[in-house]
């Protein structure tokens, strides 16, 4: 009589790497989504990675006294559209105002 063997492999099941992939091809389709439909220069936002080109444009998202909107980093006046400065701000990341002060294209004010 033969004895039964328990010889099972330690192997990671197919199903997790299958499992795992299709997550990390998720989050990948969302940021790439993100890049091309979310809010445009000027448009209101909640931090940096709702703005569109966040990641590849330079995109962020500019909190003011009164309001938060997409803008981009700028090095002079001539890099931001009509009506805009090239200005000192703090980016906004995951709705928390940064720290980090940098020169974005920022809306002109009647006091600005």
């Amino acid at each position: 009589m033969k004895a039964i063997s328990n010889d099972r492999k330690t192997a990671v099941r197919p199903v997790f790497w299958w499992s795992l992939v299709l997550v990390i091809l998720g989050l990948l389709l969302l940021i790439a989504a993100i890049q091309v439909i979310g809010a445009k220069q000027g448009e209101p936002c909640v931090d940096s990675y709702s703005c569109s080109g966040f990641l590849i444009a330079g995109s962020e998202c500019v909190e003011t006294e009164t309001e938060r909107y997409c803008s981009k980093y700028c090095q002079s006046d001539q890099d931001c559209p009509d009506l805009w400065r090239c200005g000192d701000a703090n980016p906004t990341v995951l709705t928390f105002e940064t720290e980090l002060i940098d020169t974005v294209c920022v809306k002109l004010t009647p006091h600005s």
